[in-house]
């Protein structure tokens, strides 16, 4: 598979620096440091015509950047893991399946945890996926590991990249749910701000003006006192972005770790960000849309806020 990246910036920007942010801020591919500079010494980065030999090759001006992603089998590695208990399926046919994904659960293997993800379990169940020779089976887009909600699976490659392309075009809709820990100062706005990884803490993503752009629109479905119930659509899919951009808001996303304060103990409870819907086109391009529940913990306290209000 070739990825094709159009770059145009007026400083110059060494090719792996550059790669690590924009994958990083990549919803549908993810490459680390590591991966990046794998694939420049097995020729499989140029710019333009010219192949990539050094990791501190200098970018600048236009161009466009093509990865050639080889196929390394690597799905004979993956882990089953059989915990299918865990999966609630919103929908699925022949293309794809549509799932529920639980707090505590990250979509794919990685950063130490290599046999108790999405795609172990998903590689216990079926016996071919889209991608099947990557890290990365069915998977075409992601959410973080604590959030909770809809996350589309692809079975074949034709579903695969018939969805992820319309990710890629900002095609797709969706719409998140989330409980902040303080309340906006407007109850509907827009943020455009933009966001880089933390060169301080690489596990966080923070505001910068040379950072990628990120857009969200939000409005208060209700309000609480030091609470706001809030439903926010992202018209770009950075990593964290809703988390960051509530949290420059001083409105942080309740029970939040990273950004915020971990208010619960209990593992399996993440924080209280839900991915409630998708809207796509199916293979016979057909807007579709799928809706997640909210997890139970989500419900509880709100109904809890709402006693509260009373």
């Amino acid at each position: 598979m070739k990825i094709n990246i159009n770059y145009d910036f007026g400083i110059e920007k060494r090719i792996d620096q550059y790669l690590v942010d924009y994958f990083f801020n990549n919803e549908t591919i993810k490459f680390s440091r590591s991966q990046i500079k794998h694939l420049i010494n097995n020729g499989r980065i140029k710019d333009g015509d010219l192949l990539i030999k050094k990791s501190g090759y200098l970018l600048k001006g236009k161009g466009i950047i093509t990865i050639d992603i080889p196929d390394n089998n690597n799905n004979e590695k993956l882990m089953k893991w059989d915990r299918w208990d865990l999966i609630n399926i919103v929908y699925e046919n022949s293309d794809y399946l549509v799932i529920n994904k639980p707090a505590n659960l990250p979509v794919h293997p990685g950063n130490g945890n290599y046999d108790k993800t999405l795609v172990n379990i998903l590689v216990s169940r079926y016996d071919k996926l889209a991608n099947s020779n990557t890290i990365r089976p069915g998977i075409v887009h992601r959410i973080d590991k604590h959030t909770t909600g809809v996350l589309v699976i692809a079975k074949t490659d034709e579903a695969f990249f018939h969805i992820q392309n319309q990710f890629i075009n900002r095609e797709v809709n969706k719409i998140y749910f989330g409980l902040t820990k303080g309340n906006f100062k407007e109850k509907k706005g827009k943020v455009f701000l933009p966001l880089i990884r933390s060169r301080v803490d690489p596990r966080m993503i923070t505001v910068a003006k040379n950072g990628r752009e990120a857009t969200t629109l939000y409005q208060v479905i209700e309000r609480f006192d030091g609470f706001d119930f809030v439903e926010f659509k992202i018209l770009t899919g950075r990593t964290h972005q809703i988390r960051v951009h509530c949290k420059y808001l001083n409105a942080p996303i309740y029970n939040d770790y990273l950004y915020g304060k971990k208010e619960i103990s209990n593992p399996n409870i993440g924080h209280f960000l839900h991915a409630r819907s998708i809207e796509f086109k199916d293979l016979n391009n057909k807007w579709v849309k799928y809706e997640a529940e909210l997890p139970y913990y989500f419900k509880d306290k709100l109904e809890e806020l709402r006693k509260e209000e009373n």
